[in-house]
């Protein structure tokens, strides 16, 4: 899809698009395709609260649906939601309880944002050695959740493969989307570390 919001052209995107946008009426106009040979699919005004996170989709009757609201500094983010926009959300604690904010279960601490997750993934670049490598991910994990493709890709940055299983073991404790953890067994070359870190997550 193209969007075009408040007459900029904000580009092509295949699934969704994200963007910051203040408070008051908006003129949205979705494309389902490049903008220059098509009509849009939408063409209308959206409102946007106030210090609000808003989460809309063009449903298959060709409407701006928002499925899902809160205000950003709510006590409580906790959505019942059981759409099919929310039920892959990360935000879950073990009673299906989705989380809309970038909080872990329980409120325990925040889920690592992209620019920061970046930062450490460049600064593991810079580094030779997996003894250093472990220790800034144990600090960084002791200050933020990640999830499973997190984990993934920090395991990219180690080189031995028992230092990559210490890490993926010590990240699991503060992974929000644990049912997805398998991705990571493909990070693995040898069936024993496989079967060793499998064993570990079922106890």
């Amino acid at each position: 899809m193209t969007v075009e919001l408040d007459g900029k052209d904000c580009g092509y995107f295949q699934e969704e698009y994200i963007s910051k946008i203040t408070e008051g009426n908006h003129t949205l106009r979705i494309f389902d395709g490049l903008r220059a040979s098509l009509k849009p699919v939408f063409d209308g005004k959206v409102y946007i609260p106030d210090a609000s996170s808003i989460f809309a989709v063009i449903n298959s009757n060709l409407k701006y649906e928002v499925y899902k609201t809160y205000k950003n500094k709510e006590s409580s983010h906790i959505c019942n939601c059981d759409c099919e926009y929310c039920r892959n959300c990360i935000y879950k604690d073990p009673n299906g309880r989705r989380y809309n904010n970038e909080t872990s279960p329980g409120n325990n601490g925040p889920v690592i944002n992209e620019k920061d997750f970046s930062e450490l993934m460049t600064s593991l670049g810079n580094m030779s050695y997996d003894d250093n490598k472990r220790e800034m991910i144990s600090m960084v994990l002791d200050k933020y959740y990640v999830t499973s493709e997190h984990v993934k890709s920090l395991l990219t940055a180690v080189t031995f493969e028992n230092n990559k299983l210490e890490v993926a073991k010590y990240a699991y404790a503060r992974t929000v989307d644990k049912e997805n953890y398998y991705k990571v067994l493909s990070s693995f070359t040898f069936e024993s570390t496989i079967e060793e870190l499998k064993d570990f997550i079922s106890k």
